[in-house]
């Protein structure tokens, strides 16, 4: 067996800076965008302003079903989303030394399943730099490749089955998916579901244990009525009690009042097991510094040209931080 390699405190994943350039390159695969027919571009740039109305508002009443609007948000907010997860796994690793305990545990384990689920994942840009976290992780403390790479599983519970179009064209090739050597292909598994529905007809596709759990701004996209964020919470509850214990993690980052309540009441209920602990408690984060990155220039003369003529408008820009709450499984 290989030595495990302890990981620098002060080492730290190398953040994107051309994820707007390779995603233009994907949607441009047929034909480079300035070719796109007018009505095409024109369809594009009215779901543009829909999502922006949308978001600036809050409402949860938004239809992603359209090829148009997912092309839409790839070009105007996809890269927000890539980094935030990766930002939050680096802040745990500073206090609780995430690098190294997941290291050891993949050094020890060999090749052990880790599951990773998603609620309300769209597209799950964020897999994209989960996949580079992974891989960063095993290189910096020397894993030899085919013995010791996790196999990861990883379930995306989103109510909005079209998004599957958006993660095969987009988020997948991102990832290179396809042509992955076998022992790090993720094994991805889309299931559309209401998260506010019981997973009572789900049941069996549950893990026995999972490693990660991720929520990302999930509770502005449902009702606000009791019953439904009741039930959002009991499905929650059930994820979260099935944490492996010792390198297990949930972590939650919202904006918006209705995630600020299931905040509340996941806190709450953490406060009340003592299998669980608080790694970061409800703390502001600017989880969209992607926005910071190198723009692509023809997407963003694109956005400007066909909607804010004469304006610099930061079309990414959200003047409220995140709320980030990341829960532990500790080994009791």
């Amino acid at each position: 067996m290989s030595q495990f390699v302890p990981i620098s405190p002060k080492v730290s994943l190398p953040r994107l800076r051309t994820t707007d350039s390779r995603i233009r390159r994907l949607l441009e695969k047929e034909a480079p965008m300035e070719a796109w027919p007018i009505d095409e571009r024109k369809k594009i740039t009215e779901k543009i302003r829909y999502l922006q109305d949308r978001y600036n508002d809050d409402r949860t009443n938004i239809d992603y079903s359209s090829k148009h609007t997912q092309i839409a948000y790839a070009i105007a907010y996809y890269p927000n989303y890539v980094e935030g997860l990766t930002q939050i796994l680096e802040l745990i690793n500073r206090s609780h030394s995430l690098y190294n305990e997941w290291a050891s545990y993949f050094h020890e384990q060999r090749r052990q399943p880790l599951n990773v689920v998603f609620f309300g994942s769209g597209p799950a840009p964020e897999l994209y730099s989960f996949k580079r976290f992974l891989d960063f992780l095993c290189r910096q403390a020397m894993l030899p490749d085919g013995g010791y790479f996790p196999q990861v599983s990883v379930d995306l519970f989103e109510m909005e089955q079209a998004w599957e179009w958006s993660l095969d064209n987009i988020t997948k090739s991102l990832m290179n998916h396809e042509r992955q050597p076998s022992h790090r292909k993720m094994n991805i598994n889309f299931q559309q579901h209401d998260l506010t529905k019981p997973f009572s007809s789900i049941a069996n596709q549950i893990k026995q244990e999972y490693h990660l759990i991720f929520l990302q701004n999930l509770a502005n996209e449902i009702p606000t009525s009791d019953q439904e964020t009741r039930s959002l919470i009991n499905n929650l509850k059930l994820f979260i009690g099935r944490l492996k214990p010792g390198v297990g993690y949930c972590v939650i980052a919202s904006r918006g009042f209705q995630n600020y309540r299931v905040n509340n009441l996941i806190r709450h209920y953490v406060e009340q097991e003592e299998s669980l602990e608080f790694v970061i408690d409800s703390k502001k984060i600017e989880l969209n510094a992607n926005c910071e990155e190198q723009k692509d220039k023809v997407l963003k003369d694109y956005i400007y040209s066909e909607l804010y003529v004469g304006s610099r408008f930061d079309y990414r820009r959200f003047d409220n931080k995140s709320h980030v709450i990341a829960i532990k499984s500790v080994v009791k």
